[in-house]
């Protein structure tokens, strides 16, 4: 799924279709992304999400856990430099790992 933005919203990782890959093109502001709880995802399921617009240096690209869960023990993961992209992995509980 491409998704492309304009402001600087907080957005849903949207699962339609069973996406895997997420690529976020931010034309201006910073943009974060929120993942679903780990549990309401089978253990292994994995997203990747991309800084498609190459522009994250300057309008930073933030990913979110939602509730209670972590991302490598963390609340958040920032997507910071150009073109990079995160690759998430649920555990099926509570936690997911950048890998």
């Amino acid at each position: 799924t491409v998704i492309s933005l304009a402001a600087a919203p907080m957005i849903p990782f949207v699962d339609a279709d069973n996406d895997v890959v997420q690529a976020i093109i931010a034309s201006s502001g910073s943009i974060e992304v929120t993942l679903p709880l780990a549990n309401s995802v089978s253990a292994g399921r994995l997203y990747i999400i991309k800084d498609a617009s190459g522009t994250s240096e300057t309008w930073p690209l933030t990913v979110y856990a939602s509730g209670s869960d972590a991302i490598d023990g963390a609340s958040s993961l920032d997507i910071s430099s150009n073109y990079e992209a995160v690759f998430l992995v649920s555990d099926g509980n509570s936690k997911w790992f950048a890998v």
